[in-house]
């Protein structure tokens, strides 16, 4: 089954979004640390 450039456009896109998502959240978990990422966020960001 071929699917048109716009499916596989579309699918890729989706593909990168998600790597992108990804690589942010283990940035900020590298830099805040494990108990930051998982805690309540209420206060200003230190």
């Amino acid at each position: 089954m071929q699917l048109t450039i716009e499916l596989q456009t579309l699918g890729w896109a989706m593909v990168l979004g998600l790597v992108q998502l990804l690589a942010a959240s283990a940035s900020m978990t590298a830099q805040r640390g494990t108990k930051w990422n998982a805690s309540a966020r209420d206060g200003e960001a230190k």
